[in-house]
């Protein structure tokens, strides 16, 4: 029951963190801008808060996502799915607080009377937040989903496609910093919660070590 529980936590989770990582990503300073494009998103634009809101999304997904990783190595309880575990909690951390970078000066315009922080400090600090999300975040993700896909897969766990899948997907954040292949982790949460019927606790056996 608390597996079945976990997966559609973690499909769910993975929807929401999506949706909050694109609302997230809608802050410029991630490619070619120049000064007028952070006038027009903090000073002119109604959307100024998006990032913001988009913060509260991302969060959410991520505790939830947290939730299904956690289920899935307490159902796997071998060492290599806690270093999955591990290195996927670590890259949902970074990836948060290289949002909470991002979403810096849409707080300063949206909850204050303060002026525009200016276009280098925000231009600074967007590079300082997409560069968490899309490098050490997304590589620790990877790492970890790596983990759990090949614990589970040997396990018996995970079908082994979705490890497969896993795989492919962890591969993928090495390409993470063009911003699209971060979206292949929430797709594999999905996957895997769907296609869940062999995600059911690991039953013990004789050749499981004695506590």
């Amino acid at each position: 029951m608390s597996m079945r529980f976990g997966r559609w936590i973690g499909i769910a989770g993975a929807v929401v963190y999506g949706v909050g990582f694109f609302l997230v990503s809608s802050v410029p300073g991630g490619g070619d801008v120049d000064a007028s494009d952070f006038e027009e998103f903090y000073v002119e634009d109604e959307n100024t808060a998006l990032p913001v809101i988009g913060l509260f999304v991302l969060t959410i997904g991520a505790l939830a996502m947290l939730w299904f990783f956690n289920e899935l190595r307490t159902a796997v309880g071998t060492a290599d799915a806690g270093f999955g575990w591990a290195a996927a909690a670590l890259g949902l951390a970074i990836v948060v607080t290289g949002a909470s970078i991002l979403a810096g000066p849409s707080g300063v315009q949206a909850f204050s009377d303060a002026d525009f922080v200016g276009a280098p400090v925000a231009h600074a600090l967007a590079q300082a937040g997409f560069a968490a999300m899309l490098v050490p975040g997304s590589l620790m993700l990877g790492a970890g989903v790596v983990g759990l896909s090949f614990a589970g897969r040997r396990t018996g766990v995970l079908v082994p496609w979705v490890a497969i899948v896993g795989f492919v997907a962890g591969a993928l954040q090495l390409f993470s910093f063009i911003w699209i292949p971060h979206f292949a982790i929430p797709l594999w949460v999905i996957v895997a919660g769907a296609a869940g019927a062999a995600m059911t606790e690991r039953p013990s056996t004789a050749t499981d070590p004695v506590p």
